[in-house]
Parts: C-alpha cells; structure tokens; sequence
C-alpha cells in the first residue's frame, strides 16, 4: 500500500484479505506522496490501517491534488 500512495504506476495484481474474505483488484489512482510526507503522519499511535488513512485524508490531502474518495478506495481494496 506504502509504494501505491506514491507511485503513478496502476496495480496489475489482486489483493486478498487475510481472514478468508476474497481477492480483489486493488483500485490505485493515487500518486504524487513522498516517502517523507507518508513518515511523518507515523507514530506510535498509528496502531491500525484506519488511523494511518485518517491521518494522510487530514494531514496531507489539502493541497495535494488527490481526492478523497480515491484514498479511500486504495485502503479498501487493501
């Protein structure tokens, strides 16, 4: 997921859930993050997927150019 937020490369592979739930294509029209921007919003309270994606939709959505519903869709497929 890391590399899909700042690639502009579109997924070709499935995602499956590891608790049984299928396999999926992974919807990727995000791009333009940096490593840098992506680390920042990390740290020890960053315990589960759902507060690092809260944490890039408030810290580093406005201005970025990149929609909300399009993160949104990348964790989902994840």
């Amino acid at each position: 997921m890391h590399f899909d937020l700042f690639d502009n490369m579109p997924d070709v592979n499935n995602a499956c859930g590891r608790d049984g739930g299928g396999c999926g294509p992974i919807v990727d029209n995000v791009a333009g993050f940096t490593n840098g921007q992506l680390f920042s919003v990390l740290d020890e309270n960053t315990t589960d997927p759902g507060i690092y994606q809260n944490r890039i939709l408030n810290d580093l959505l406005p201005g970025s150019g990149v929609m909300a519903a399009d993160v949104n869709a990348l964790f989902n497929s994840y």
